[in-house]
């Protein structure tokens, strides 16, 4: 309290001052005027409100359609790469010169370009939308499959197949990905789950449906007839189209402040700093100033050196204890049923788990990581086979909640961007592991590599607990 001649100023909680008589309190309540002396008046101090309308995530609806096409998309892209034995083996036949390299070179071709244009995906997300992008990866998948029909050689089939249908397949799988994430909240999880097996169930079915394919109507004409599939599915970037259309608009109240920012234009910059601007924003390279999202980036790098690679270092295993070629089948059928059966219990129960997304990525890495370092100890098939099941199961759940971790960290909006930047880390590991490990591990190389893809995955554990410390970060 202070007194300035006959003024006392009373600067306590209750905020209220006395001029010569009179009492006012600076309470945030209705105001009310008046002229009798020693009467306290309250004067309003709250922050003014507004009224903003604004288009939230149904959290279901129409994201089901979305979803179910995602579905077919990966169901197709995956189910295709994942049957390269079946198609590798007319390759060869066709052209009797192709060495071991040239066949791996196209799948891997596929493989490390989409993920390596996934930046570029990004922008031309940004700028078109999902709907366009997913129908142009549709196109060029589409033409690479038209001109393998002329194909002379597997090196000709490493242009054609390797090329196009990598950025294609980049397109396509991201934008539709992304898209399905923008429609949910809490039930994202099962919707992720829908659309994600789509690719499990095609390395079990498509085999079957690619291989009568390319007996009857020969390798040329298969893929003849695999362009005018994905031409069809070209139309289904009508349904990915203007997402945001389908999502209600709900009013909610917010400072004046924040309801002023259509009428505040930001300031004038220089050409130098919108260049740079728009590259950030187009290729979302903003999300590598970010700890959080570096910490997530360099730990999908870590498990993409190891994971991927785990079912043939299985086999490689069960080779090394005298398991027959259908034993070998079996756990590789294994192996695509426990990965699937983890997608569908992630996605019906992890809207109920009490963990953070964080948490259960690093829970599920760390039992990948275990299982893998006990195979190199297996000394029967029965405990290859269980082991080989876990794995699997956890890697399906770790698959699910990648996207799921970005989308929890970073926002549901930004869900495409970060994991576009966060498939090109993994492209990346791809790229580095094709340079420098085997292309056909021998039975003395799979003790080395297990040990190795262990610590690849451990790696990518620890970097998922330093996460679960980071706070998150919306951008």
């Amino acid at each position: 309290m202070s007194c300035v001649g006959d003024k006392t100023v009373s600067t306590g909680d209750a905020k209220n001052v006395h001029l010569s008589g009179m009492s006012i309190s600076l309470e945030a309540s209705r105001s009310v005027a008046t002229d009798v002396p020693n009467t306290s008046v309250a004067i309003d101090m709250k922050e003014p409100m507004v009224l903003v309308s604004e288009r939230v995530a149904p959290d279901g609806g129409y994201g089901w359609l979305v979803s179910a096409m995602t579905f077919v998309v990966t169901f197709l892209l995956t189910g295709f790469l994942k049957s390269f034995s079946v198609w590798r083996a007319f390759v060869v036949a066709e052209f009797p010169d192709t060495t071991t390299t040239d066949a791996a070179w196209i799948s891997g071709c596929i493989g490390t370009l989409s993920l390596m244009t996934s930046p570029l995906t990004s922008g031309l997300l940004a700028r078109y939308g999902n709907g366009p992008v997913v129908s142009a990866g549709c196109i060029i998948c589409a033409l690479g499959f038209s001109i393998s029909c002329f194909a002379t050689s597997a090196v000709y089939l490493i242009g054609s197949l390797g090329v196009c249908v990598g950025v294609g397949s980049s397109f396509m799988i991201t934008a539709s990905v992304g898209c399905t994430g923008k429609f949910f909240t809490t039930r994202k999880p099962m919707a992720m789950t829908i659309a994600l097996s789509g690719g499990c169930l095609g390395a079990i079915i498509m085999p079957y449906i690619l291989r009568p394919l390319f007996n009857a109507a020969g390798m040329h004409y298969g893929f003849l007839a695999l362009a005018g599939i994905f031409a069809l599915l070209s139309l289904s970037g009508l349904i990915y189209a203007n997402p945001e259309s389908h999502f209600p608009l709900e009013e909610k109240e917010v400072p004046a402040e924040e309801g002023k920012d259509a009428t505040n234009p930001a300031a004038e910059k220089t050409l130098r700093e919108k260049v740079r601007t728009a590259v950030m924003e187009l290729m979302a390279l903003r999300y590598l100033r970010h700890p959080l999202f570096l910490t997530m980036a360099f730990s999908v790098f870590a498990v993409s050196m190891g994971s991927p690679h785990f079912l043939g270092q299985i086999s490689g295993q069960a080779k090394r204890l005298g398991a027959s070629a259908d034993k070998i089948s079996l756990l590789t059928l294994l192996v695509q049923l426990a990965d699937l059966l983890a997608r569908l219990v992630y996605g019906m129960l992890a809207s109920k788990s009490p963990l953070r997304r964080t948490s259960e990525y690093t829970f599920v890495l760390a039992t990948c990581a275990l299982c893998a370092i006990l195979a190199i100890f297996c000394n029967a098939f029965w405990q290859l086979a269980v082991l080989s099941f876990f794995g699997s199961f956890a890697a399906g759940v770790m698959n699910i909640s990648i996207p799921l971790v970005l989308s929890y960290n970073h926002g549901a909006k930004n869900m495409s961007n970060t994991l576009n930047l966060a498939r090109w880390f993994q492209g990346l590991s791809g790229v580095i592991y094709r340079s420098v490990g085997p292309e056909v591990p021998t039975d003395a190389d799979v003790p080395g590599l297990l040990i190795l893809n262990t610590v690849h995955l451990w790696f990518g554990a620890i970097l998922g607990m330093i996460m679960c410390f980071l706070p998150k970060e919306e951008s």
